[in-house]
């Protein structure tokens, strides 16, 4: 987008009621993970971890259990 907020793009679209956070870019720029709760029940929630391929839009989840995955981020790419 631009400075001023215009020409935004939309990168990723996650489903409804999800809430893409704490997102993190790839340390080649082409994906960008995230936590978000697919499951949310009242109270209850489960954080997962996702990433997205920003040239396609794909949704690939990294994690699946019923601990807090939350708080994503890259390792560095070595030589």
């Amino acid at each position: 987008m631009a400075p001023d907020g215009r020409n935004q793009t939309l990168l990723v679209d996650v489903p409804s009621g999800w809430g893409a956070h704490r997102p993190t870019w790839s340390p080649d720029e082409t994906e960008i993970a995230f936590q978000t709760d697919p499951k949310v029940s009242g109270l209850t929630s489960t954080l997962e971890i996702y990433k997205a391929v920003v040239a396609t839009g794909q949704l690939i989840r990294l994690t699946s259990n019923r601990t807090y995955d939350g708080n994503p981020d890259w390792s560095p790419i070595l030589p």
